[in-house]
């Protein structure tokens, strides 16, 4: 997965925020409506290497820039809080680490803003930011890990009031490095890069009654969902093999071939590529029946280029991050941003080449 995938909000976030039940750990691209207002939805979008922040009208299909890189170099996510965007964004610095210096350090802050994409104004430094009850939740950086050569976080949970006051300690026994909840727990992740493992446990949002969990994406009365191979993506994302569905005695009901998924209003939403085509499909969670939605295919497919789609879903559509080989204008790129609302309106957002 090229890097920029890593650094830009659903990209999800895309640019938006989390949600995951009792005793599972959700995907950290489970998004709710945080990224829309009723009327907009707020996208992050790639600009020159860098990203934007897109105001998107998913009744006109008009989009508009409202911020270009400056003070935040790159968004990672979005979400609405009142008359205020708030914003996590990282750029990278160089560090040393073990006597070794010329490592490439990704620091993540946390940014308030107008709707407009006015009066930027830094309120955190942490990532994997939450949104809870009036209070957002984020693992505050405590030291660097090395990661080949550059290097990333680890830290200790925090939670602060939107306008950045009243920051405090909720969880500092494990080295964390990914944060996400399902609205009634925050699951924080421990992942030793050498061992290859990852732990995850399950904390009350006060930190208290710590427990062991397995990664599981969703959870209802009948079935369970677990998430196979998969990587939590520094912009929010879930990438995997497959969906591995297993009934309440804990047999297999059924696998999916998956590389991208999403969970919105109880039902999953999933991408599967081939060649050069890439589909989205919406999973009802009961029936386990899978309905196509949208299908993208790509101009041409080599080994370093093919079709895939991340997506966020929210109460105004798709938002679609779609990646392979394309020509459009005499020009090649290889990812474009789009939205698609209810009634099946195509709107482009952007387009880039990163390869």
């Amino acid at each position: 997965m090229n890097r920029i995938i890593k650094v830009l909000s659903f990209v999800f976030v895309f640019a938006f925020i989390i949600i995951c039940g009792d005793n599972v750990i959700e995907a950290s691209n489970i998004f709710d409506d945080s990224c829309t207002d009723g009327k907009y939805s707020y996208v992050v979008a790639p600009a020159e290497g860098k990203t934007q922040l897109v105001r998107y009208d998913s009744e006109t299909g008009e989009s508009e820039v409202i911020y270009t890189p400056g003070q935040i170099k790159y968004i990672g996510k979005v979400f609405v809080c009142g008359d205020k965007l708030i914003i996590e964004g990282n750029e990278f610095e160089t560090a040393t680490f073990g006597g070794y210096s010329g490592f490439k350090q990704s620091i993540h802050k946390i940014y308030s803003m107008n709707k407009d994409g006015s009066s930027v104004k830094e309120i955190a430094k942490g990532s994997d930011m939450i949104y809870h009850k009036g209070k957002i939740y984020y693992i505050k950086p405590t030291m660097m890990k090395l990661d080949g050569e550059k290097g990333s976080l680890y830290g200790k949970v925090y939670k602060m009031n939107p306008d950045g006051s009243g920051k405090k300690l909720v969880y500092k026994k494990k080295k964390v490095s990914a944060l996400s909840t399902d609205g009634k727990y925050l699951y924080v992740l421990k992942y030793n890069e050498y061992y290859n493992i990852k732990e995850y446990y399950r904390i009350t949002f006060k930190g208290k009654k710590e427990k062991k969990v397995d990664y599981t994406v969703y959870k209802n009365k009948k079935y369970t969902f677990h998430a196979v191979e998969f990587n939590v993506y520094t912009d929010g994302s879930l990438g995997l093999d497959y969906i591995k569905v297993c009934n309440k005695k804990g047999k297999t009901a059924k696998k999916i071939k998956a590389d991208y998924i999403s969970v919105y209003n109880k039902d999953i939403y999933y991408s599967s590529s081939k060649g050069n085509v890439t589909t989205v499909y919406k999973l009802n969670a009961k029936t386990l029946k899978s309905t196509k939605l949208y299908t993208y295919k790509t101009d041409f497919v080599d080994d370093s280029s093919y079709a895939r789609c991340n997506m966020q879903i929210n109460k105004n559509g798709m938002i679609l991050f779609l990646g392979g080989m394309f020509k459009e204008d005499g020009k090649e790129y290889d990812m474009r941003c789009r939205c698609v609302n209810k009634n099946g309106k195509e709107t482009d957002i952007s387009k880039w080449f990163v390869s």
